[in-house]
C-alpha cells in the first residue's frame, strides 16, 4: 500500500478546447504527464454525434477527481456547435453538475493565461467567459497563471491538500518517509519494499505548509517499523528526524525508527542521530531494501 501526500494518485478529465488553445492544451496534457498525472480525455472519435459525445464524457469525468478547462479567444469549432455550444461548454457544464449534485471533492480548475490570449475574443466565447467567471462558486478554481509548470503544480497542491485532510486509519508494517529531493531513488526501493511488507510511503515538500509532522505522528502509532529514507537531502533528514523521535515518545515510543542514508553520496557517511529506539544505517543504495527488511524482520520476530 502506498500513500503519498505529495504525489497523490491524481486524475485530470482534460476537457476540449478551441482551435486557438489546443496548443496549450497539448503543453498542459504534456506537463501532467511528467508530473505523473493521468489524463483523460475523450478521444476524436466522440465528435461522430452528441450522445456519443456526452458518453464518453461522464465515463471520463466519473473516472478523474478533477477537471481542467482551458479559455481561449474562440469559440470551439467542432460538429456539435451546430446546437448552440461548443463541446468545451458541454464538458464545462457535466462537470459542473457533477460537482453541485453528486461530488463534494470534485475539483474544477478553468485555466485562461492571458499572456497567451490578450485580446479579440469572440462575442460568444465571452459570453461563455463571462459566465464563468461571473459563477465561480465552491471547488471551482479560477486561474490566469502565465506558465503551464506553475497552474499544474496550484493543481497538485490544492489536490494533495485534500488528500492530507484524510484520515489515515489502517494498520501497515512500515512506514517509509523521504524528502521529495530523493523521490525517484525512493520509488526504486518502495517497489522492491511491497512485495514483501504493507507499505506507506510519505513524500516531504520542504515548500509546502502541510502539517506532515501531525500525520507522521498520528501514522508512527499505526505502522511496525518507520523509516526516513534520504541520499540526497541529509540536511533535511536529521532534524526531520529528530522532531519524530521527541514527538512519538522518544525513549519510551513503541515503535522504532531506521534512520538510512545512501552511502554513494559521501557527505551522508558522518549524518546519524544516536538515540533510544533509532536505527541509524549508512549503506550502499543497492542494499538499502534489503537494510530494511533485516531491520523490519528482526522487529516482527520480537513480538
Amino acid at each position: 500500500m502506498r500513500f503519498n501526500i505529495y504525489y497523490k494518485d491524481i486524475k485530470v478529465f482534460l476537457s476540449e478546447v478551441s482551435k486557438d488553445a489546443e496548443p496549450i492544451r497539448d503543453q498542459v496534457c504534456d506537463v501532467l504527464k511528467k508530473a505523473g498525472i493521468e489524463v483523460l480525455t475523450i478521444g476524436n472519435e466522440s465528435f461522430s454525434n452528441k450522445q456519443n459525445f456526452l458518453r464518453k464524457t461522464r465515463d471520463a469525468i466519473d473516472k478523474a477527481n478533477c477537471s481542467i478547462h482551458i479559455l481561449g479567444n474562440t469559440y470551439q469549432d467542432n460538429i456539435l456547435a451546430a446546437n448552440g455550444q461548443s463541446g468545451a461548454e458541454i464538458q464545462f457544464n457535466e462537470v459542473k453538475n457533477k460537482i453541485t449534485k453528486d461530488n463534494e471533492n470534485f475539483k474544477m480548475f478553468i485555466w485562461r493565461p492571458d499572456i497567451e490570449f490578450p485580446a479579440n475574443i469572440e462575442p460568444q466565447q465571452q459570453n461563455f467567459i463571462n459566465a464563468i467567471r461571473n459563477g465561480i462558486y465552491r471547488n471551482m478554481i479560477y486561474s490566469t497563471k502565465s506558465s503551464a509548470v506553475t497552474f499544474v503544480e496550484d493543481i497538485r497542491s490544492v489536490m494533495n491538500a485534500m488528500e492530507y485532510k484524510e484520515d489515515i486509519s489502517k494498520d501497515t508494517d512500515l512506514f517509509f518517509i523521504h524528502n521529495e529531493k530523493d523521490s525517484d531513488e525512493a520509488t526504486s526501493i518502495t517497489t522492491m519494499l511491497e512485495d514483501v511488507a504493507n507499505l506507506e510511503r510519505l513524500n516531504i515538500s520542504q515548500n509546502k505548509k502541510n502539517n506532515y509532522l501531525e500525520h507522521v505522528v498520528n501514522h508512527m502509532k499505526r505502522t511496525k517499523l518507520g523509516v526516513i529514507y534520504f541520499s540526497k537531502a541529509p540536511d533535511w533528514a536529521l532534524p526531520f528526524v529528530q522532531q519524530v523521535w521527541k514527538l512519538t515518545g522518544g525513549a519510551s515510543s513503541t515503535t522504532p525508527l531506521l534512520l538510512v542514508g545512501d552511502s554513494s553520496n559521501t557527505g551522508n557517511n558522518d549524518k546519524t542521530f544516536h538515540a533510544p529506539n533509532v536505527i541509524n544505517k549508512i549503506v550502499d543504495k543497492e542494499l538499502i531494501p534489503l537494510e530494511i527488511k533485516v531491520h523490519f524482520d528482526n522487529i516482527t520476530a520480537d513480538q
